[in-house]
């Protein structure tokens, strides 16, 4: 692995998405060589129609507890039939593979101690989502005998509306155990259930009886469940709003966090930033 190169001192503000990455079983060690793998063998991925990711470049701190790098996401261009509005005629071309256009480049910090990797957000850059088919494939790819879990950070907003809710319907709760995350209450209950019952994942369903509602701030175990899926999985959440019915996402309430520091601390800033929250 590359080590780092000295930067700046200047002061600097960035945001971060948060991915929670799970290779199961679990196997000590295991998280801090995974990306220098992936970036040793230039693996490239299709994550949309004619477009492609692969880790850029990569280096880490001597003691390996936070990993920095950038992605790369490009479009491969097909020779066949193109269009010559000079010859009026369609065509094939020879097209140089090596060259690819539409080239965007994020910016990604990883922790191997939290296996959570960060995605440093930018207006036209590179979407979550596609960082997310990226990390799936490509972790895949590397632990073939592994099961692969890769679940974007939800923000605390989204407990704190369905908390608040006066009529909830109906709940989906998808979820699967931790890495011995941080965990207390229901929610440790569900998290070790799941644990020594070896289920990788698990899906509940709840729906109100007829002109009533789901209490669920007197439910444990249904929001034990749903405070799980804010780092292990997803939820939906059917809401009576007036007369309509409103659908609440956990996709649709990332977790972003905001970290001001210098130029030539920001690998430290992210590492601690993330193990203060999950560890």
């Amino acid at each position: 692995m590359t080590p780092r190169i000295q930067v700046s001192d200047k002061e600097t503000s960035f945001k971060f998405c948060i991915f929670n990455v799970k290779i199961l079983p679990k196997e000590e060690g295991l998280y801090s060589d995974v990306f220098q793998n992936i970036f040793l063998r230039e693996w490239a991925f299709n994550t949309r129609s004619d477009k492609y990711m692969e880790i850029h470049s990569l280096s880490a701190l001597e003691d390996k507890s936070v990993i920095e790098g950038e992605l790369i996401y490009y479009t491969i261009l097909n020779g066949n039939d193109w269009y010559n509005r000079k010859t009026k005629r369609i065509e094939n071309i020879e097209i140089d593979t090596n060259l690819n256009p539409n080239a965007k480049v994020g910016e990604f910090y990883f922790v191997p101690n939290a296996h959570r990797f960060c995605f440093v957000l930018k207006s036209g850059g590179i979407s979550p989502s596609q960082v997310k088919i990226f990390l799936e494939k490509s972790l895949q790819r590397l632990c073939s005998e592994k099961e692969i879990v890769v679940e974007e950070e939800t923000s605390h907003d989204f407990l704190e509306i369905i908390k608040q809710a006066k009529s909830i319907k109906r709940l989906h709760i998808n979820i699967t155990y931790t890495n011995d995350d941080l965990t207390e209450d229901f929610e440790a209950l569900w998290d070790d259930d799941l644990k020594r019952s070896k289920i990788g994942r698990t899906d509940i369903t709840a729906k109100a009886l007829k002109k009533q509602d789901i209490d669920l701030v007197n439910n444990q175990v249904l929001m034990g469940a749903l405070q799980l899926s804010e780092s292990n999985g997803y939820a939906e959440v059917v809401v009576k709003e007036g007369k309509l019915n409103k659908i609440y996402k956990t996709t649709e309430y990332p977790r972003i966090e905001i970290i001001k520091t210098t130029m030539n601390k920001k690998i430290i800033a992210v590492r601690d930033k993330i193990l203060s929250i999950f560890r």
